[in-house]
């Protein structure tokens, strides 16, 4: 901002700060000083305000036991229906997708045992949580149900591999799999391994 010395006067005059059309006449250099301090804290209050609004994009909730347990195939992204507080605790990361399946029921995919640390709001017990695993329902189109239904009929099992909260919306991510045998899951450790050497092996060597 323009700040102007009146040689007749001896007075600083600068701008309001709320309002850059009004002038506030400052009668000694103290002030000027003053208030030159407190434009600069107002200015840095404002940029941190805007920083803290700027929302960064959430890892998702990977259930990495599925794809040891399976070999996955075709997936689809399904919305689910939460309530207020099990929103909040997907937002958190307080889900664990471990274990959890899908099943059809009346034309509907269900996720079963996907565990839900929901926090209570209860006087005396801050941070208190309860872990609820009922049922809940997925959204997907009529055809993508039926696709997995028939593939479901062959032996194919359910799973979700990952749920999505960065978006307006929580979603699931579902893959059909096959179970593997003992030897697929040591083939799959070994593997596993090797490319954890490579990787050290790489970091390393830079």
């Amino acid at each position: 901002m323009k700040h102007v010395w009146n040689l007749r006067s001896g007075r600083y005059i600068v701008p309001h700060i709320t309002d850059k059309k009004h002038y506030s006449i400052i009668t000694t250099k103290k002030q000027y000083l003053l208030s030159c301090i407190l434009r600069y804290f107002a200015i840095i209050t404002s940029m941190s305000a805007k920083k803290a609004t700027v929302s960064h994009p959430k890892a998702p909730i990977v259930n990495r036991r599925a794809r040891f347990d399976y070999e996955l195939d075709d997936d689809i992204v399904a919305g689910v229906s939460l309530t207020g507080p099990e929103v909040r605790a997907a937002r958190d990361g307080h889900i664990q997708l471990r274990g959890a399946y899908v099943t059809i029921k009346d034309g509907d995919l269900w996720l079963n045992n996907a565990s839900f640390s929901l926090k209570l709001n209860e006087r005396g017990k801050p941070g208190a949580h309860s872990v609820d695993t009922r049922p809940r329902r997925l959204l997907a189109s009529k055809r993508q149900i039926e696709l997995f239904s028939a593939r479901k009929k062959l032996g194919m099992t359910i799973v979700p591999t990952k749920m999505l909260t960065s978006g307006r919306y929580i979603k699931v991510v579902i893959a059909l799999g096959k179970g593997k045998k003992r030897w697929d899951k040591r083939e799959t450790i070994k593997r596993r391994q090797a490319d954890r050497e490579s990787s050290a092996q790489i970091k390393h060597a830079r």
